[in-house]
């Protein structure tokens, strides 16, 4: 994918930060373009960041920590698998189920959300174009 057309996702859109939390999820190149001169700087500032400079709504907050409840679903089942009464024939299915969903989505969550920034960032004539290079 390291050869792929970025896709260009522009601040004036309604869902520009959740296009940018899925290309960063899936480290997709991408092209950001601040035209709604939000003072966005992807160099500099974590997605936590840049969604409060953004003033966010809730629905874009909720969309960026989903990976959070795949966690605290994960961490559920591992509870109820040790608390459940019946016999243990299925405890270690749900308890090894239930560790890989906690695993999975709390490193994506803060992965994305803290100070994941990505490895190639490149500024010319006011766009900002983001591309993985692996």
């Amino acid at each position: 994918m390291a050869n792929s057309k970025p896709q260009k996702i522009r601040s004036s859109d309604a869902e520009w930060f959740s296009r940018v939390l899925v290309a960063y999820q899936g480290r997709v190149p991408f092209v950001f373009i601040d035209d709604a001169e939000l003072g966005i700087d992807l160099e500099r500032q974590s997605l936590a960041q840049i969604g409060i400079k953004a003033r966010l709504v809730t629905k874009d907050w909720v969309a960026a920590l989903s990976s959070f409840g795949v966690c605290g679903f994960g961490a559920y089942m591992v509870v109820a698998a040790i608390l459940d009464p019946e016999p243990t024939s299925k405890l270690g299915l749900l308890v090894g189920s239930g560790v890989a969903l906690m695993f999975s989505g709390s490193f994506s969550g803060v992965r994305v959300l803290t100070r994941l920034k990505p490895p190639s960032v490149r500024i010319s004539n006011g766009l900002v174009e983001v591309r993985w290079d692996d």
